[in-house]
């Protein structure tokens, strides 16, 4: 089960905490009434999914330390199938191990031998065997392989396009004719498989690559995966289905059924007729290419152990191109489960690699900042692996027009080291191809997305290949390869909105230009990279000074001259306004500040035949600061685009970023003690809120410190424990929820002894993404969400009582070494104390229905609750304890009616419990302390009829404990008390005043001391008298399924309307005023305020049945809320707590007080005396009953009925607004 968290902002907590190890010392109970019975449990869910039971049967992954093949020597090397072989033989051998030593009947068979891109193997096995695995000689690394989903179609964002016209937007149509048709070339497609006999394959190409022969040359020399999952033996004929689909083959069945049966969806037919299909009505960009398919999905979602398995053969096969259409958001640039080197490995080696970029926008899409993300995180980037690696080139999705406006879907870049990701662009919206009729209900169908883009690229990867193979023949496959690319980024075209172009950080380079990536006799170059962009990393100190240069390379035999210039960009702003306070948020747009800014370039730039020039930039913002400074408090991109105009006109892109790049928060910014503790950071939340705790069975935990029983109300702290005892309760530290706002290169746990600082425990995550709502469903996932990402750690090899400190903190990925303490928050901590000791009853006196208990424990006591029964499942009463030493002796009292004997329950922070029965008398032992006075902690008691007020004792010394205490009331008629040792309650009766008295007296010495209190009994107040302000007239209903309650006791000397849903999931408790009718510029005022789960439990204000105003979390402190009526007419305001099926926090309600309305004209219209915006019947009857003197108008509503205007209402203005009254029906 999956929850998205409690969503607010966050804090870095103090790096040490200083604990107080205090000695027993008896002290007065700190003890809250429970109002949630333990049965109704404060428990948090815990949303964690099991990487998996131990015994559960998995893919799994074995990688050897030797290189693989293609990391010493090329396919064609007739070396290779025997280098194959003899890892093979390896891996073969290290397999008979495990199944010999680890397996029970030894039965394991392998699915995949890995020798080309990776040394290694696959197999399914139970998931217990891959940490004993990982111990065996030989093994790299052992680990489950990962799943990749299946992008969703995107919703397009224009109307369908065939895919005649978006070839043309690439022109690709023009590479035809002049005879690039993708002859003699192959590109791989490895998706969900494909229609075989759909017409759009039927076609055969010219030229084909291979043949069945060719295929069979193929396997009789090479060991390819598809021949080793195949049931038999496997032949070229069988692969071969028909000159256009010369390899087919399905990797997670292991044969050659490609339709999409096992996937369940038609997405590789589509994709593969966008890149290569052909037909009388649709041509793909290389329509005379062959395309291997290679089926790697099933249900939705693709193993790492297919893919890299189709990735081994696509070496094997030397294919010219490869598709892939999947991925996962927030990609890395390197290091996911070893993608990194087996997509360099197939680079290197000559195989161009169109991956899409994905379809989820940005990292804000989905947030607390109204879905956009704010300028102090600049981090946005969601661009998906694979397209991340190196070796990928990564696509996005142009919408379909000659605008190539960039899709609102596709994802931004840039990566976490600040690379430029997306690279290209393609059309890729609402595109018209071939499908399968089983699954789009036609043969032709309609897709969007970056799936669809990529396929564009791949296709015209293949056609600017056949003319880098005959314009540079002496090119290895590698240097081939890049060329490719590079002659595809150089020509590609900036698309612009006006005169500003669109951030490189979406389009990458720009939309793909075939025609002028075979026309052009020059491309460009910038050292260090392999492809033509600029990435400048960060400018920590904010110099605003970008200096970086790149090489215009003419492989022509004349001089070519270009016309630079350079575009410099930055994020469009927009605000948001959250809680009265405006923040910027990034607007998903480039402003233009070439203007503001000084740039160096030279106008003109000369590139001698077959020669190269250095062209030298500088941009320099330093002019522009205190406007980047203030918008952007952590640093901005400065980025954009050099165009150079010429026969051919080129561009290179380039991405810096003004500031510490790596300053801004990898956490979010709120915690789950900043409820309680109230110093959590003021800045918003972007997704979530921070936690840590123990599991306390099924689905729910505790966070650390909090009260395992009931509310917590008192946070320390200090009160985090575990309890390692084997019960299933807090037995662990095993349950942690971060949201990441950066990606990080590993998240670490580690566990500490907080006074030596030896570590217990460490645990690191290895490449943990960064928050964002899916392409695919819209939940947020937090680190946590999956079991491999949490601690596991009991601290039961360690003494009761020893305090250890969890430290959590993220290493962010960047290009550079990153420090933790200088960001923002990148690290939190939790003292957590080892405590397996129950709590105890020490002593308690029970007689005429008060019970008197002292309880403590070595740590912490946090509950006690009195039950009728052994059993402790009829609960009398409860109480919350909050004591703040540890050791701490602390008195409860509670009224237990006439019982003889009940039963005390009492718990601490780790969830240990103890029972202990108490029977009338008294118990256990206890040393007297002398009472020496008494006082009231209240000055004086106001209540209401028929409820309750508290009286407390103030006792001198405060640990005083051994006397008696006599209550009296002056005048039981007015107000009654009943109370015990040190507290009572008192009950109005009737209206009026009285005097209470406590006579308290020493058993030892017999000293007595008294203290009286004078008491106030008002009226009973109705639900008007709690929502007007003190002397309002506005009428109320409660019109939700829970209705509005009066307050009385929650704040002091404030009567208030309260929510009444509290603890109902799902539900709204609502309040509604009747009818008004207000002339704009009239204005209605009130107060609020709110205890509930941030962001999911609120308290919404409705204006004619749509939400205006909302507020959410802990803000009991009362807010004032104006609403300005914008023109004439009937208005119908309403007050509604509105809560979702999750958890509850703090008292789980939504108050309201001090309506009011104040108006710019007189509140009336004449002859409409009840205000209701009609002059009817019952306006005149009211007049006539005033003017009769049997009913009283209100002044407003005289002013309304004296029709004539002579300043007294008589039967003449009742008849008057009879008539105006018909004459308006």
């Amino acid at each position: 089960m999956k929850k998205t968290l409690t969503k607010l902002v966050a804090m870095l907590m103090v790096a040490a905490m200083a604990f107080s190890f205090v000695g027993f010392m008896p002290r007065e109970a700190n003890a809250a009434p429970v109002s949630i019975l333990e049965n109704d449990s404060p428990a948090r869910t815990r949303s964690s999914e099991p990487a998996a039971e131990p015994d559960e049967i998995v893919p799994i992954i074995v990688k050897l330390k030797d290189a693989p093949v293609l990391a010493k020597t090329d396919v064609s090397n007739e070396r290779s199938a025997e280098m194959s072989k003899a890892l093979a033989a390896k891996q073969d051998k290290l397999f008979a191990a495990i199944n010999r030593k680890l397996v029970k009947g030894g039965n394991l068979e392998i699915s995949y031998h890995y020798t080309l891109l990776f040394n290694g193997f696959s197999f399914r096995g139970e998931y217990r065997l891959i940490e004993e695995i990982k111990k065996l000689n030989g093994v790299e690394d052992c680990y489950r392989a990962a799943e990749y989903e299946l992008p969703e179609d995107a919703k397009p964002d224009g109307n369908p396009t065939k895919l005649s016209t978006s070839v043309g937007f690439i022109n690709a149509d023009d590479m035809w004719a002049l005879g690039y048709t993708g002859q003699g070339q192959t590109i791989a497609v490895i998706d969900t498989g494909i229609k075989v006999n759909h017409t759009n394959f039927a076609t055969a190409p010219q030229d084909p690559h291979f043949d069945a022969a060719g295929i069979q040359s193929v396997l009789n020399r090479y060991d390819l995966c598809a021949e080793e999952r195949y049931n038999g033996t496997l032949t070229g004929a069988t692969l071969y289905h028909s000159a256009k689909l010369p390899f087919t083959f399905n990797y997670y069945a292991g044969n050659t059924d490609v339709s999409h049966a096992n996937a369940g969806s038609d997405h590789g037919t589509h994709v593969s007729s966008i890149a290569a299909g052909c037909d009388s009505s649709s041509r793909g960009v290389a329509y005379n290419a062959q395309i291997i398919s290679m089926q790697v999905f099933q249900n939705g979602g693709a193993a790492w152990t297919e893919i890299l398995a189709a990735l081994e053969d696509c070496a094997w096969l030397e294919v010219d191109a490869l598709n892939m259409s999947l991925g996962s958001d927030n990609g890395f640039t390197q290091g996911e489960a070893d993608m990194e080197e087996v997509f360099a490995l197939l680079t290197a080696h000559g195989v161009n690699c169109a991956v899409a970029a994905g379809n989820s926008g940005t990292a804000g899409s989905g947030n607390n900042y109204g879905s956009k993300q704010p300028t102090f995180n600049m981090d946005n980037g969601v661009v998906a692996s694979p397209s991340t690696l190196g070796g990928s080139l990564s696509v996005a999705a142009s919408s379909n027009s000659s605008s190539a406006t960039p899709t609102s879907y596709s994802s931004w870049g840039t990566t976490a080291d600040l690379s430029i990701k997306p690279e290209i662009m393609a059309p890729g919206d609402n595109i018209r191809a071939a499908t399968d009729s089983q699954y789009s209900y036609s043969n032709y169908g309609t897709k969007s997305g970056t799936s669809m883009a990529s396929p564009h690229i791949a296709g015209s990867m293949v056609l600017v290949n056949q003319y880098v193979n005959t314009a540079f023949p002496s090119l290895s496959e590698q240097a081939r390869m890049e060329m490719v690319n590079t002659l595809l980024m150089s020509t590609a075209v900036p698309s612009k909105s006006g005169n500003t172009p669109y951030s490189p950080r979406w389009q990458g380079a720009g939309q793909a230009n075939l025609t002028a990536a075979i026309n052009t006799k020059a491309y460009i170059e910038v050292e260090g990279s392999l492809r033509p962009k600029i990435e400048l990393g960060d400018d920590d100190n904010r110099t605003g000074i970008f200096n970086f240069s790149f090489d215009i390379v003419n492989f022509g035999s004349t001089a070519k001259t270009y016309t630079p210039t350079v575009y410099v960009l930055t994020e469009n702003t927009g605000t948001v306004s959250i809680g009265g306070q405006s923040y910027y948020t990034m607007a998903g747009s480039a402003s233009n500040i070439t203007n503001n800014v000084n740039v160096t370039v030279p106008q003109s730039v000369t590139v001698p035949a077959n020669g190269r020039t250095t062209v030298n930039v500088t941009v320099n913002v330093s002019g522009y600061a205190a406007t980047l400074n203030e918008k952007f408090p952590n640093g901005a991109y400065i980025e954009g685009f050099v165009t150079l105009a010429g026969d051919v006109n080129l561009s290179v892109p380039y991405l810096g970023f003004y500031g510490d790049w790596e300053k801004a928060s990898v956490l979010d910014r709120d915690f789950y003690y900043d409820q309680y503790l109230g110093n959590g950071d003021p800045i918003p939340a972007e997704w979530g809120i921070n936690t840590a705790g123990s599991s306390i069975g099924g689905e729910n935990y505790i966070a650390f410190g909090e009260n395992p029983f009931t509310d917590t109300e008192n946070f320390l702290f200090d009160r985090a424990s575990i309890s390692p005892n084997g019960d299933g309760k807090m037995d662990a530290v095993d349950t942690a929820y971060n949201y990441l706002l950066r990606n990080c290169e590993y998240f670490e746990y580690s566990i500490v002894n907080a006074q030596t600082n030896e570590e217990y425990y460490n645990l690191q995550v290895p490449w943990a993404r960064k928050c964002s709502a899916k392409s695919w469903y819209t939940d947020v996932e937090p680190l946590g969400t999956y079991e491999e990402e949490l601690p596991d750690w009991d601290g039961s090899n360690l003494p009761n009582g020893t305090t250890v400190k969890l430290r959590m903190t993220a290493y962010m990925h960047s290009y550079d070494e990153f420090n933790p303490s200088a960001n923002e928050c990148a690290y939190w901590e939790i003292p957590i104390t080892v405590d397996t000791q129950e709590p105890e009853v020490v002593y308690w006196n029970m007689q005429n229905g008060q019970l008197m208990l002292y309880v403590s424990d070595n740590h912490y006591v946090s509950y006690v609750g009195i039950y009728s029964d052994s059993a402790c499942t009829n609960l009398i009463t409860s109480a919350a304890v909050e004591e703040t030493t540890r050791g701490a002796l602390t008195m409860l009292e509670f009224d237990i009616g006439n019982r003889t004997t009940v039963y005390a329950k009492v718990g601490d922070y780790a969830y240990n419990i103890s029972t202990a029965q108490i029977t009338e008398g008294e118990g256990g032992s206890l040393e007297p302390v002398e009472l020496q006075g008494i006082s009231f902690a209240e000055q004086e008691i106001e209540t209401y009829q028929g409820f309750g007020a508290a009286l407390n004792i103030v006792r001198e010394p405060a640990n005083a404990n051994n006397y008696e205490v006599v209550w009296t009331s002056a005048n039981e008629n007015i107000a009654t008390v009943r109370g015990g040792m040190t507290k009572a309650t008192v009950t109005g009766v009737a209206e009026g005043t009285t005097t209470v008295t406590a006579t308290a007296t020493d058993k030892d010495t017999g000293a007595s001391f008294t203290a009286t209190i004078s008491v106030t009994v008002n009226y009973y107040p109705d639900l008007n008298d709690a929502l007007n302000v003190q002397g309002g007239n506005l009428n109320f209903v409660s019109t939700g399924t829970y209705a509005w309650q009066i307050d009385m006791t929650t704040f002091s000397a404030r009567l208030a309307g309260a929510s009444t849903n509290s603890g109902a999931g799902n539900s709204q408790s609502a309040v509604t005023m009747d009818t008004i009718h207000l002339s704009a510029g009239d204005k209605l005022t009130f107060a609020w305020a709110v205890s509930s789960e941030a962001n999911y439990d609120k308290l919404k204000f409705y204006v004619n049945g749509n939400v205006v105003e909302n507020i959410s979390g802990e803000t009991t402190i009362w807010n004032r809320y104006e609403y300005t009526a914008p023109s004439d007419g009937n208005y119908i305001f309403k007050w509604s707590y509105e809560k979702d099926s999750s958890v509850n926090k703090g008292q789980d309600k939504g108050w309201v007080d001090d309506i009011s309305i104040t108006y710019v004209n007189p509140p009336y219209t004449l002859g409409d005396v009840d205000n209701d915006g009609r002059i009817t019947i019952s306006d005149a009857l009211m007049t006539m009953r005033y003017a009769m003197g049997t009913a009283a108008l209100t002044d407003t509503q005289i002013l309304a009925a004296d029709f004539d205007g002579n300043g007294t209402v008589s039967i003449t203005d009742a008849t008057m607004i009879l008539r105006a009254a018909m004459i308006a029906d």
